[in-house]
């Protein structure tokens, strides 16, 4: 009898919708029976394939919100928003609302400089990705990307920044750095099809490679020059920059496009190509941390994670967390206990939730060293009924020793203490089997003293 909190042990691949608050908060007297107390659950549908984004991610224009004139939004800086493309079609552009195509030689896209956000790699690596459909064309070049300046702080004419192109199906990259121009060629697309290109820059290891539908083109490996690349220039989508002359027409669509500010291996090349076509990295993803480790004297931790919401609009999402069976890389039964295990968010346009914590209580048979136990985060978008998931697991380390706090680990202090006096804040260490030194240092809450000595 008295008060109690009822709630329900989550399922994997089922989302729990009611009640609103995902508990039931009940008070109950002796010999009486409770009904009523219900819960609702979706069932999840498929999944669309798709690559979560790798690190390093700078920008990213799947060119799905193009209307017939106007601007195509990079996902990742949707909130605030950067890296617009606004659009400069003729009247007979293809009206495809999935792809940017371009087939009269004016037609293009623009990020203008000021509204530029991570576009500037230094003398740092880069990499691009992107999904083509061409048109065959003869010899001239046809600008997929194009953020070349002119330069002329050597005394002469020449290049910063980067481009990459195709004449006729042949792709090609150049990188300048106002002192020295390399023109690197590239692999040949097929004509009428979609097809996924990447170039990988690494200008830390020297070593550049190129990508065809997954696969590295190895026979055209390149050593990157050095030097600073960044510039003032607008990013242009089908047409170069005026300073590089007007370009043919480009022929051809544009599925998506991505900016890296790190290089793509082999692996992440490979992953970003299988969804297709057209292939696009996921909309939405969890940010979950893959494992969390319990001390020997730690019955609960926290785990906090994140869902990132890559669409051109606000999404709702109900979200669940649920234990996972003993199976491979899992020794035990998942946590039995996860407070709270359900939840609802809503994150803006191109942006990222703020951490949404809970409480794992330890698995009654994760005792063993190194002993594992999975549990498996589903958020649903409420919109389209679509769910992700992402597993994360705990492991049990008994050779770290966590300390306890005895007392408040704030303690207040009187005015004008005397220089040297003692603070006590008590903390309890458990049993340690291993004699090891402890260094503590004591911190004040406010910027107004900081105490070197302390």
């Amino acid at each position: 009898c008295g008060p109690w909190l009822v709630s329900e042990v989550s399922q994997p691949g089922w989302i729990q919708t009611a009640p609103p608050t995902f508990v039931h908060s009940l008070n109950t007297t002796t010999g009486t029976t409770t009904t009523g107390i219900n819960f609702g659950n979706a069932a999840c549908t498929s999944t669309p394939p798709c690559a979560t984004p790798p690190p390093g991610l700078a920008a990213w224009w799947p060119f799905n919100d193009l209307p017939p004139a106007g601007s195509a939004m990079d996902v990742t800086h949707g909130d605030p928003a950067w890296n617009g493309a606004q659009l400069e079609l003729s009247p007979g552009a293809p009206g495809d609302p999935t792809a940017l195509c371009l087939s009269s030689p004016t037609d293009h896209a623009v990020v203008p400089i000021a509204d530029q956000l991570d576009l500037d790699f230094g003398d740092g690596s880069f990499s691009l990705a992107a999904w083509l459909n061409m048109e065959p064309a003869g010899a001239g070049a046809r600008l997929v990307a194009d953020q070349r300046a002119e330069d002329f702080s050597s005394g002469a004419p020449g290049t910063r920044g980067w481009a990459v192109w195709l004449d006729g199906m042949q792709s090609y990259l150049s990188i300048g750095t106002g002192l020295a121009t390399q023109v690197v060629l590239g692999p040949i697309l097929a004509a009428n099809t979609w097809t996924h290109l990447v170039v990988s820059v690494d200008r830390t290891g020297h070593h550049g490679r190129w990508y065809l539908n997954g696969t590295p083109e190895t026979a055209f490996d390149f050593t990157p020059i050095d030097g600073d690349i960044d510039n003032s220039a607008d990013l242009r989508f089908g047409q170069p920059n005026p300073p590089f002359g007007g370009g043919l027409a480009f022929h051809g669509c544009i599925g998506d496009i991505s900016i890296f500010r790190e290089p793509l291996d082999d692996a992440t090349a490979y992953k970003a190509w299988l969804p297709g076509p057209i292939g696009v990295y996921c909309p939405e993803y969890a940010l979950l941390p893959s494992v969390t480790t319990y001390c020997q004297t730690q019955t609960t931790k926290q785990v906090c994670f994140k869902i990132v919401n890559l669409t051109n609009a606000a999404q709702s999402y109900h979200w669940a967390l649920a234990p996972l069976p003993a199976g491979p890389g899992c020794t035990v039964a998942g946590p039995e206990l996860i407070t709270p295990n359900a939840g609802t968010v809503t994150v803006l346009a191109g942006g990222t939730s703020a951490n949404i914590c809970v409480t794992v209580t330890r698995p009654p048979g994760m005792t063993a060293q190194n002993a594992t136990a999975c549990f498996q985060l589903t958020f649903m978008n409420d919109a389209t009924g679509v769910c992700r998931t992402r597993t994360s697991t705990l492991r049990a380390d008994n050779t770290c020793w966590c300390t306890t706090p005895t007392q408040a680990s704030v303690v207040g202090v009187p005015a004008r203490v005397a220089a040297g006096s003692t603070i006590g804040i008590g903390v309890g260490l458990p049993c340690d089997p291993i004699a090891r030194a402890y260094q503590w240092r004591a911190a004040w809450l406010d910027d107004d003293h900081d105490d070197p000595l302390a």
